[in-house]
């Protein structure tokens, strides 16, 4: 038997692990109505001698398999308190939201995030800027659903699906005529990045490319553009949702575009992003996720 006892041989015994006295681990095969079950068992000598474990003869092993990492006198599946505790905290993140100068850029004071992987690789995704040309802030939770794809990709392009919605008319022709002058854009997020956070840089152009075609089908609405805020949820949900299914559509000469295309598309995932100004506070999701609104009173309960 390896140093680790297997996931699998543990899921066999659970029901059968018998723990006495001091000493060590032995695997034994208990033969029980021509079946064939495994029991952890923990005692001082073996209480079955050495190679007798057999199927009506068929077959033996030569000795009893010992785990070799049980020296210590006792042995025990469950971690400590402190153990849980930096399982559940490793991935948290605190962020206080100042300008330039120092000072606070918003209502919002600072945030908090925490994730706990439940697989691995992890699926999920967050994101968090400020919106720099708008008022207010955004945070968004993404769901992947088999494989982070997709959850990776919206994390990446909905806040600025939901920003470039929110702009006037003036300043998306301004981006525009920059981009077309091959002249800096002025930026319209800060974002807020946690260490583990990660970019897939090598199709961060493309993404562009259908950010700008979106900002010029809001330049040719008849209509004066900048939404709702509602709305420029809403739309920025749609339009996204509406570009990664012609994304897998289209034809690509970069085999890495075209993987990438095809993972997020066919891998899904769930959104909830929720927008804050001031007093202000818009949520939008998709998919079997959710915002909980929590009151902090003045004797500090929530």
């Amino acid at each position: 038997m390896s140093g680790t006892v297997s996931s699998w041989i543990l899921s066999s015994a659970r029901s059968s692990i018998i723990l006495q006295g001091k000493g060590r681990w032995y695997s034994i095969c208990i033969p029980n109505r021509n079946k064939i079950k495994w029991k952890l068992v923990f005692s001082k000598t073996c209480p079955y001698p050495a190679g007798s474990c057999s199927l009506d003869r068929t077959f033996s092993f030569p000795k009893a398999l010992r785990h070799t990492s049980t020296e210590e006198e006792h042995f025990s599946f469950q971690l400590s308190p402190a153990q849980i505790n930096d399982i559940l905290r490793a991935g948290e993140l605190s962020h206080r939201t100042l300008d330039l100068t120092g000072k606070s850029a918003n209502s919002v004071l600072r945030f908090e995030s925490n994730q706990l992987a439940s697989n691995s690789p992890i699926e999920d995704r967050r994101s968090a800027a400020t919106c720099l040309q708008t008022a207010g802030m955004m945070f968004g939770v993404f769901d992947g659903h088999a494989g982070a794809a997709c959850a990776q990709a919206v994390s990446e392009r909905l806040l600025h699906y939901i920003a470039v919605s929110l702009l006037p008319r003036q300043s998306l022709e301004e981006i525009e005529l920059a981009v077309e002058a091959m002249k800096p854009v002025r930026p319209i997020l800060q974002w807020h990045r946690h260490p583990n956070d990660v970019e897939y840089r090598e199709i961060t152009s493309q993404y562009f490319e259908n950010l700008r075609v979106y900002w010029q089908h809001l330049l040719d609405l008849d209509t004066e553009p900048g939404f709702s805020l509602e709305e420029a949820m809403i739309c920025a949900f749609k339009r996204l949702d509406s570009d990664i299914s012609l994304e897998v559509q289209a034809p690509q000469e970069n085999e890495l575009m075209r993987n990438i295309a095809l993972q997020v598309a066919f891998s899904g995932a769930t959104a909830c992003v929720a927008h804050i100004d001031g007093v202000h506070l818009h949520v939008a999701n998709t998919g079997d996720c959710r915002a909980v609104l929590g009151v902090h009173e003045e004797d500090g309960t929530w």
